[in-house]
C-alpha cells in the first residue's frame, strides 16, 4: 500500500480559514481515497512564501527530505505543484531529489511528475521557472497597485500605527476582508505628541523618553512600558505629520491625520543626525555641567553622568547622593579601558568653569585687542601683520558671549 505525505501550504495568514488549510486538504483527500492510497502524514506551512523563502529555511521541507532518505513514504501529495515552492534555482532540484529517493511527486491538479526522460526534467524545470515568473509579475502588480493606494491617500492595511485608530468604512476588498481608514486616536496622540517634546526641549533619547512615561505611568496599547526601539521608531515616522509613506511613494497633506507638524518632524531628524555626528550634545539637562558632553581620555569612550551615594555608611538617615561620571567602556567592557571607572563631577565641572571664566576674562578684553590688532595689521613688519591676522582670527571666534555657544566651541 502507497504511504503518502500531503503538503498544505499558503504564502500569507490572509489565505487561511480559520487558521486552517481546508481547501488543499480536503482536495489531496479526496484524491488520495479514489486511487487507495494512505496519508500517513500531513504538513502545513501557514504564511510560507514559496517565492521569498528558501529551501534551506522551510523547516517542512527538510523534514520531508529527511524522511524520503529514510524510506518513511512512497508519494508526496500537493494541490499543486507550486505549493512545492516558486523558486527557479532551488524548487526543480528538490523535487529531482526526492524522486532520486523514490519517491513520486504528484499534484491534484497536474497529475504525476516523472524523470524518465530528459524532456521530464526539462518540464520540471519549466514550470518552477513558469511559476517563478508568475510570481515576480504578481509581486510587481501589487506594488503597483499599493503605490497608487499610498498617492490617494488610503491605507493599505498592517499594523494600525501607534497614534491613530482603525474605521469602518463598510466596503470589502476582492477576497472578502473589511477595508478600514486611519484616524487620530486622541489619548494616543497626546503621547506621540509628548514624545517629540522630550526629545526636541530636553535632549532625551529613546531609552530616558521610555523611562520618564514610565514615571507618569503611561503604557502602550498593550498594557506594557514602552521599550526604547519603538520611542526611536516613532520619532522617525513621518506618517504622524499627516502623509501616508510607501518606498517611493507619498501622499499629499492630510490634516485629519496630522498629529505633528512638519517643522517638528524636521527639527528632530535634523537633531538625530547632528547627534550621530557628534556636533550636538546628546543631553541638555541634568546635575552635571559636561552630562553627555563628555569623553574619556583614556579610551575616547563616551561618558555618562549618574550619582552615587555621598555616604555608604548604612547607619545614615538622610542619604545625600553625589553626581559622577562614568566611562561606558569600562563599566561595560573593562578590557576596552585602562582608566578609571567613575569621576567625581564636581572637581571636573570646577575645573570646567574655571577654564569658562578664564575665556570670559579674555573676552571683556577684546575690543582692546581688536584695535591693537588693526593697527599691526597695516604695519609693514612681516611679524604684526601676522600675530594681528591671528588676533583677528581669535576674535572672531571668541566675540560671542553666549555660554553654550563658548562651551560648545571649547568641546
Amino acid at each position: 500500500m502507497n504511504q503518502v505525505y500531503c503538503l498544505y501550504r499558503v504564502s500569507t495568514n490572509q489565505q487561511l480559514h480559520e487558521d486552517d488549510i481546508p481547501m488543499q486538504r480536503q482536495a489531496c483527500r479526496t484524491f488520495a481515497d479514489e486511487r487507495g492510497w494512505t496519508i500517513v502524514k500531513e504538513f502545513y506551512e501557514k504564511g510560507i512564501s514559496g517565492f521569498k523563502t528558501p529551501t534551506q529555511n522551510r523547516k517542512v521541507l527538510q523534514q520531508i527530505k529527511k524522511d524520503a532518505e529514510l524510506g518513511k513514504f512512497d508519494i508526496l501529495l500537493v494541490f499543486m505543484f507550486d505549493r512545492l515552492g516558486r523558486r527557479d534555482s532551488e524548487t526543480p532540484f528538490f523535487v529531482e531529489d526526492l524522486a532520486m529517493h523514490g519517491i513520486k511527486i504528484w499534484s491534484v491538479k497536474e497529475g504525476q511528475q516523472r524523470f524518465e526522460s530528459h524532456a521530464d526534467k526539462l518540464i520540471n524545470y519549466i514550470r518552477y521557472w513558469q511559476a517563478s515568473g508568475e510570481s515576480q509579475k504578481t509581486s510587481e502588480r501589487i506594488k503597483t497597485r499599493m503605490s497608487q493606494l499610498t498617492e490617494e491617500g488610503q491605507f493599505c492595511g498592517g499594523r494600525c500605527p501607534y497614534g491613530y485608530q482603525l474605521i469602518k468604512t463598510g466596503r470589502k476588498n476582492n477576497r472578502g476582508y473589511e477595508i478600514h481608514d486611519l484616524a487620530v486616536q486622541p489619548d494616543e496622540a497626546v503621547v506621540v505628541r509628548k514624545i517629540f517634546d522630550y526629545y526636541i526641549r530636553y535632549g532625551y533619547g529613546g531609552r530616558q523618553i521610555a523611562s520618564a512615561l514610565a514615571e507618569e505611568g503611561i503604557r502602550n496599547r498593550d498594557g506594557e512600558k514602552f521599550h526604547y526601539s519603538s520611542i526611536r521608531n516613532m520619532l522617525q515616522k513621518e506618517q504622524y505629520t499627516g502623509v501616508f509613506i510607501r518606498g517611493d511613494s507619498r501622499s499629499e497633506l492630510i490634516p485629519d491625520l496630522q498629529i505633528i507638524t512638519s517643522e517638528i518632524f524636521c527639527t528632530v531628524q535634523q537633531n538625530i543626525q547632528l547627534r550621530k555626528n557628534g556636533q550636538l550634545p546628546r543631553k541638555v539637562t541634568g546635575g552635571a555641567l559636561l552630562s553627555g558632553n563628555i569623553y574619556c581620555a583614556h579610551c575616547g569612550g563616551r561618558m555618562f553622568a549618574t550619582t552615587t551615594r555621598k555616604s555608604h555608611h548604612t547607619s545614615d538617615k538622610h542619604v545625600e547622593r553625589v553626581a559622577i561620571y562614568k566611562c561606558y567602556n569600562r563599566t561595560q567592557y573593562k578590557g576596552h579601558c585602562p582608566g578609571k571607572t567613575s569621576y567625581r563631577a564636581q572637581m571636573i565641572d570646577e575645573q570646567v568653569e574655571k577654564e569658562l571664566q578664564q575665556y570670559f576674562e579674555l573676552n571683556k578684553k577684546m575690543p582692546q585687542i581688536c584695535r591693537l590688532a588693526k593697527e599691526w595689521e597695516q604695519s609693514e613688519l612681516p611679524v604684526q601683520k601676522m600675530i594681528a591676522g591671528q588676533l583677528i582670527e581669535r576674535v572672531e571666534v571668541s566675540s560671542c558671549t553666549d555660554p553654550k555657544i563658548v562651551f560648545r566651541e571649547l568641546c
